[in-house]
């Protein structure tokens, strides 16, 4: 998994990439090894907002969540992501132990 980060409006720092990488962790489950995540971070005079892309080698997502603050942005994006791609996940598991129930009804 690569994660790529961009400042937009606020100084990127050492603690906040890594905390960043760290709650990526959470989608890890989801993804697969050749993932890459953009993430952007844009802080403006009245709010901020973050955009994260996700890009495997067969789909591609795309987030956006706005808070007070860079953080609270990033957090809201975050969740959203968690809460979607959970959904693919058990979509993709249902699909498949369709298919795999009616092989085994069809062989017997």
């Amino acid at each position: 998994m690569d994660i790529r980060i961009r400042y937009q409006g606020v100084e990127g720092s050492p603690w906040m990439k890594q905390y960043m990488e760290r709650q990526i962790e959470r989608l890890d489950r989801y993804l697969s090894t050749g993932t890459v995540i953009f993430i952007e971070l844009i802080h403006g005079p009245v709010s901020s907002c973050s955009n994260l892309r996700i890009q495997s080698h067969k789909k591609s997502f795309s987030f956006e969540g706005c808070g007070g603050d860079v953080f609270e942005a990033f957090t809201k994006t975050l969740e959203e992501a968690c809460r979607l791609m959970k959904l693919e996940h058990k979509r993709q598991l249902s699909r498949f132990h369709q298919r795999l129930f009616f092989t085994e009804a069809v062989d017997e």
